[in-house]
């Protein structure tokens, strides 16, 4: 990996865009059985969950859509992740006991910052409190309301370089997200990583928002690390990812303790949080969105090279 020394963080050594590899066997009788098995299992696996998937998709695009009860639409996509595999979860709160943690959830109005993986991840959040979403972009300081299947398209690719032509101020779209009884989550590093560390957070001006506006840091990890899309990858190949782990995905979900629009280092208190609940390093300012479009360049060119 040596090609790729200079996308690693100086102060870390963390490569944030390096794709996770599947399991490999570790030379031993019972790894290599697992692993031989595993490929016919996960195979049939997937081809069971397609037509499953597929069900529920089409039951979002004719129903769930239009739905506006948040128990109806927080079951749907807890059921769309049992389908695809997320049986294990660890979710919970800084200072919060497990036997309140629902008290802790984000309440309409507050504002979540999370860490960005996969295009798993607005699902995860959909299923707790169906926040509406926002990816902003490196370019503006305007953001587009996304839904959960918004957030998983932009996942699969690179940011785009020109800048969304229409938009909402931040307080425009937390008004309108209280109004509909909602939260708002915000992942703040515009691209997705590999989980190893924290990207640079895009400038968002929280101060715009009331004083007292909640802003709760969240770090999400998800095991495999494999299912993460640090760089670009196509649906279909993603969805077979997805739906062939015989062994079930982990979430593991840890929300801070929440700071306020108010704050004066709104900024570094959210990098400083995001860090310590997903247990996160600080990744340097040449590693963000356009960091991300070089690495990419190196990485597809190299690729080529070696076919």
């Amino acid at each position: 990996m040596e090609k790729f020394s200079q996308y690693r963080d100086k102060g870390t050594g963390v490569a944030p865009y390096l794709p996770h590899p599947r399991s490999k066997a570790d030379g031993s009788l019972p790894s290599t059985i697992f692993l031989l098995l595993q490929a016919p299992l996960a195979v049939v696996e997937a081809i069971v969950k397609i037509p499953l998937l597929l069900f529920l998709l089409a039951i979002y695009a004719v129903a769930i859509q239009f739905v506006t009860l948040p128990a109806i639409r927080k079951a749907y996509f807890s059921t769309l992740l049992f389908v695809s595999g997320f049986w294990f979860w660890n979710v919970s709160a800084e200072a919060v006991r497990r036997n309140k943690l629902s008290e802790a959830f984000p309440k309409p109005g507050e504002v979540v910052v999370s860490n960005y993986l996969s295009p798993i991840d607005a699902f995860v959040y959909a299923a707790l409190f169906d926040p509406v979403f926002i990816v902003p972009h490196a370019s503006s300081r305007v953001y587009q309301e996304l839904g959960p299947f918004g957030v998983c398209f932009k996942a699969l690719g690179i940011p785009e370089i020109v800048p969304p032509t229409h938009g909402e101020s931040l307080s425009k779209i937390v008004f309108d997200a209280t109004a509909k009884g909602r939260a708002v989550a915000v992942f703040a590093e515009g691209t997705t990583s590999n989980g190893r560390g924290l990207l640079p957070l895009l400038h968002i001006d929280f101060h715009q928002l009331s004083q007292n506006t909640k802003i709760i840091p969240a770090g999400l990890r998800l095991a495999p690390q494999y299912i993460t899309t640090p760089l670009p990858v196509s649906l279909p190949v993603w969805i077979f990812r997805l739906l062939s782990n015989p062994t079930g995905w982990h979430v593991s979900l840890r929300f801070a303790e929440p700071c306020y629009a108010k704050d004066t280092n709104v900024n570094n208190i959210l990098v400083e949080s995001i860090c310590r609940v997903g247990r996160l390093k600080s990744i340097g300012p040449d590693l963000g969105v356009e960091g991300k479009r070089n690495f990419w360049k190196v990485y597809n060119k190299k690729n080529r090279k070696d076919v």
